[in-house]
């Protein structure tokens, strides 16, 4: 299991045709601590980075995220099981100033000052836009849910 740089040299990446993959623990992504539920709080996701210069001369970013995350049910506060599979195709820019419609299916990233991507804030950014705005069991799955049909149907 190899361990996930928290940041690529994006020229240096390309140039090598380096694949980054390996696992990152969701303790690691500081920004989505917020929404895991607390007994499964350590998680691994599976990560895939591959950098490329296309035709054109842009840096192009493909990203993979696949595992299982655990949020806290806003019906029942139990642990939902929440299963993330996204993959996206990302664009390195150096400033929010080479913004163009020319960037097409390529969601535009902000490199730092050194030239170098922060995968970390990327892929927990990325993954909290993947979580449903609130989070829930099925109706008959949610375990508050169900005690509450069954007292009102014993009433």
């Amino acid at each position: 299991m190899m361990k996930l740089p928290k940041s690529i040299n994006i020229i240096k990446a390309a140039n090598e045709s380096n694949d980054y993959l390996g696992y990152m623990k969701t303790l690691e992504l500081d920004k989505l601590r917020t929404y895991l539920h607390e007994s499964h709080e350590d998680n691994s996701l599976y990560v895939k980075v591959t950098v490329k210069q296309d035709l054109q001369y842009r840096y192009i970013v493909n990203l993979e995220i696949k595992g299982e995350i655990y949020l806290t049910c806003q019906r029942c506060l139990g642990e939902l099981k929440f299963n993330i599979d996204k993959q996206l195709d990302l664009i390195a820019l150096n400033t929010i100033d080479n913004i163009s419609n020319k960037e097409g299916d390529f969601e535009p990233v902000i490199l730092d000052d050194s030239g170098k991507l922060d995968l970390y804030d990327i892929i927990s950014d990325e993954v909290i836009l993947s979580i449903p705005q609130v989070p829930r069991h099925a109706v008959e799955k949610c375990s508050e849910v169900s005690n509450v049909i069954e007292f009102e149907a014993a009433i």
